[in-house]
């Protein structure tokens, strides 16, 4: 997965405000903040995410983008995972000239009609191939620097707006 590491530093006061909050409230806030940085890069992935044309939905990879908050135990700091989920799968209708036989090897379709299936149904997990598809320049390495800067916009937008409401 391309991955970028986003330090989000605003006033120190802002920051020493947030840090004197009692734990359950400054953990609210923080899973908030998370959020609020993770929907940019999350709209960016689903908007460039590529589509499988030989598939039927051809938007498995997209329907499978999700994001995850995670806070370590001091409370002070928190990262967030954007990517294919790990549970997602979905059943493909696949029309191709070959296919993957329970052998694991790749075999071509009978030419005799009446054993020739028209499609082929099969279980995918984008989590097991995004790798793959990142690999050939797609999703979010094409705008890098516009998700970024949009990430930080709305996670230091959320925080001032957090530290307003206290």
């Amino acid at each position: 997965m391309a991955s970028f590491r986003i330090n989000v530093t605003g006033i120190r006061e802002t920051i020493s405000r947030i840090q004197n909050w009692d734990k359950k409230m400054r953990r609210a806030g923080l899973l908030k903040i998370g959020r609020a940085g993770a929907k940019p890069v999350k709209a960016a992935m689903i908007r460039n995410a590529p589509q499988d044309k030989n598939a039927k939905p051809p938007n498995t990879w997209r329907k499978s983008v999700g994001s995850k908050v995670k806070i370590y135990r001091s409370g002070t700091v928190m990262f967030f995972v954007v990517g294919p989920r790990a549970g997602y799968t979905a059943n493909v209708v696949l029309k191709t000239k070959f296919f993957r036989g329970k052998d694991g090897r790749i075999h071509p379709i009978p030419i005799d009609r009446s054993k020739r299936p028209e499609m082929f149904n099969q279980m995918r997990r984008p989590s097991k191939y995004s790798h793959l598809v990142e690999a050939h320049g797609h999703v979010i390495a094409q705008t890098k620097g516009q998700t970024r800067a949009a990430a930080v916009g709305a996670m230091q937008e959320k925080m001032a707006e957090l530290v307003a409401e206290v």
